[in-house]
């Protein structure tokens, strides 16, 4: 028997992965170097994207996309545009087609039965079927589709499967379009995820999700594994590494290395401009968060300050932000979407970061972690009192936390809270922690704890 075949073949399946992921697959990113150091085979099963349309590798991982017949149609139709120069016809179709499948998505969310896209569920079990013999399958939630074909698959096969949960199914307003859909079909979806649940060996958990599970399936508890989001990592080390392996970076942040990884040094004499730089990156979603307050929140800040505000975001807030920057242009730059190579080399040229917490309490983003490896000042607006974030900024030397008021609120604390603001700036404008002090207080968020927790779990 070949060594390849006597190893443990991990298969995860999740969203938009390298070069350029999403956040669920930047969090997988952090975790496969560990589990191929502990002699572990790879896959990764992504959602698919146009400029990857094939199998393909980085370092000793496969990566296969997964298109359902939507998506396929659509990356079809850019490519037809991009054959023809940029031909109006098949940039309409593509963009046709987009809508055709959203909207489909969307109709289909307020009919009877589970919210799960099948079109999507068939294109990840297709895409499972081009992998050679897998040990263990790791479906991350979400997508929930990934969940729901590893579970099929595991079946049929008889092979371990380990779902990872960051985010909750049946208890995600935004998944399900309204609070009414919501609630309408939460039953449904709670079957649905028992169903999943009672097929897996074992369960990962992102914390802030454990009450949900173990309240509501308390049968099961011996099977969750709680961990934290594995995004806690040395950003300039890692962009180092990456500039002395001679890997593509952007020219803008060379400088980055001329004085080493030091995290201490004075970032703004490498910097064209000394006005403070606040960055702020990630989605803005209505109903997920909005970046209003923070918006009126710097400009008032600018009066007594002078910085730049920048966002490098997607969503469907892009009218606000661009709306705000013709605005106030000295103050407000909407520089759209950004790589994520692109985005952590910024990231390190800035003085304050800017995160914003979600509306829905059992959703956590990721980011903070990411944010919180850069020893750089952290401002955290937040709309829950129970928000677990709020803890985790109040550890952090260099945190602020604001919370966002209810808009019948906003006159009276927006001068207080760009008070405080301005008050904490002067203090932390010039410091910065090393990242050997981060992560002794956040240990459970470095990447090799979730591997190794997985590790513990495969048979």
């Amino acid at each position: 028997m070949s060594e390849e075949k006597t190893k443990s073949h991990i298969v995860f399946l999740t969203g938009e992965y390298l070069p350029n992921p999403s956040q669920l697959g930047a969090c997988i990113a952090n975790i496969v170097p560990f589990l191929q150091a502990a002699d572990m085979l790879v896959t990764v099963v992504s959602t698919g994207r146009c400029d990857k349309k094939k199998p393909y590798s980085i370092g000793d991982q496969q990566i296969i996309p997964a298109f359902s017949f939507w998506q396929r149609m659509h990356c079809h139709f850019l490519e037809k545009d991009r054959e023809k120069g940029g031909s109006r016809w098949y940039r309409h179709l593509a963009k046709g087609v987009h809508l055709i499948d959203r909207t489909i998505d969307f109709m289909k969310s307020f009919t009877p039965g589970v919210n799960v896209n099948q079109g999507r569920k068939n294109a990840f079990r297709h895409a499972l079927e081009q992998v050679k013999q897998p040990t263990v399958l790791v479906p991350t939630c979400f997508p929930i589709e990934a969940v729901a074909a590893a579970a099929d698959y595991a079946r049929r096969h008889d092979i371990q499967l380990i779902p990872y949960f960051l985010d909750p199914f049946a208890d995600n307003v935004s998944v399900h379009r309204t609070q009414y859909n919501q609630r309408r079909k939460y039953k449904i979806h709670l079957a649905f995820e028992k169903k999943m649940l009672d097929q897996a060996d074992h369960v990962l958990l992102l914390e802030h999700l454990s009450s949900h599970f173990e309240e509501t399936f308390p049968e099961l508890k011996d099977k969750f594994v709680k961990v934290e989001h594995p995004m806690l990592v040395d950003l300039r080390q890692r962009l180092a590494n990456a500039h002395g392996s001679n890997q593509a970076l952007p020219a803008f942040a060379k400088y980055l290395f001329l004085a080493g990884t030091n995290s201490d040094i004075n970032l703004k004499t490498k910097r064209e401009s000394d006005v403070p730089q606040f960055y702020c990156a990630g989605s803005f979603i209505q109903k997920v968060r909005t970046p209003d307050y923070v918006i009126s929140v710097m400009i008032e800040l600018a009066k007594m300050l002078p910085l730049h505000l920048n966002f490098y975001t997607a969503g469907d807030c892009e009218k606000q932000i661009t709306a705000a920057a013709a605005a106030t242009p000295h103050t407000i730059f909407a520089h759209g979407f950004v790589t994520k190579k692109e985005a952590d080399c910024i990231l390190l040229m800035s003085d304050v970061l800017i995160h914003v917490c979600n509306k829905n309490r059992n959703q956590s983003p990721s980011k903070i972690y990411e944010y919180l490896g850069s020893g750089l000042p952290i401002i955290n607006f937040y709309y829950n009192d129970d928000d677990p974030l709020i803890e985790t900024i109040a550890a952090y030397p260099l945190g602020k936390n604001i919370k966002i008021p209810q808009v019948i609120e906003w006159d009276q604390m927006l001068s207080r809270d760009v008070r405080d603001i301005y008050n904490w700036f002067l203090q932390v404008q010039d410091r910065r922690i090393p990242f050997a002090e981060v992560k002794k207080l956040y240990p459970k968020a470095l990447p090799n704890r979730t591997a190794d927790q997985l590790l513990k779990l495969i048979r």
